[in-house]
């Protein structure tokens, strides 16, 4: 990241980096959610059993061997919190326009920091311990979309810092959005999709913490497309 990045996160005030994001809030601790239920138990409008898929773990902490995912998730939260600042900073000289152009590719790049995030829970599932695996076919797409995502970020620190005081050149954004070809590769989704074959899983139960895994994968994918073509409007 650029020194203007990393010089915004560190201005970031306590209030902001506790509610820079919802995807940190996924899952409340056994704790809390007793605490909560139990609040509106002895009255009228109590809350009926909650039939969400349990949590897979308290805390990240808890979740060994993805060590390096948080991390990439944690840089990633604050690098778009720090882009939100920087685009906020610039409202009141920059083009409306690219206000909301930039507002728009922060918007897409939320989305995929919160599909990778919602992995992130799944692979804390014991039974994907072996599936996601450094060499293996998820861990790479995983990589290559979270190192894909940093240029971008990367190219919008220069775009909404030159909102403030001149146009802005966002033609170099088109050769961002063509950069990884094979994060859209049919031949590469599979094989996302083929290493998580042969799971026990029951679709079909609500307590089933990895029910929605398959939904969880193709939300990646989803996302990251919406990125490309984000990237391709804001090209021009």
């Amino acid at each position: 990241m650029t020194r203007k990045l990393q010089d915004a996160r560190q201005s970031e005030a306590p209030s902001d980096l506790e509610s820079r994001t919802r995807s940190y809030t996924r899952f409340r601790s056994p704790t809390q959610r007793d605490a909560l239920a139990g609040a509106g138990d002895a009255g009228p409008g109590s809350h009926a059993p909650s039939t969400l898929p349990p949590a897979p773990f308290e805390l990240e902490s808890d979740v060994t061997g993805h060590e390096w995912w948080l991390e990439s998730h944690m840089n990633a939260a604050s690098d778009i919190l720090c882009l939100e600042q920087l685009v906020d900073a610039a409202r009141d000289t920059a083009d409306v326009l690219a206000i909301d152009r930039a507002g728009a590719l922060i918007e897409r790049l939320g989305e995929v920091r919160d599909a990778l995030y919602e992995l992130y829970c799944d692979t804390a599932d014991p039974r994907l311990h072996g599936r996601s695996t450094p060499e293996g076919a998820l861990t790479r797409f995983i990589v290559a979309l979270y190192t894909w995502s940093a240029r971008v970020m990367q190219s919008l620190v220069f775009s909404t810092t030159a909102m403030r005081t001149s146009s802005v050149d966002w033609s170099p954004l088109r050769a961002l959005a063509d950069a990884e070809p094979e994060l859209f590769a049919e031949d590469a989704q599979a094989r996302v999709r083929g290493a998580l074959d042969g799971l026990e899983v029951d679709y079909a139960s609500p307590v089933e913490p990895l029910r929605n895994l398959p939904k969880d994968i193709e939300q990646m994918f989803t996302a990251a497309r919406a990125l490309r073509d984000e990237l391709r409007r804001a090209a021009g």
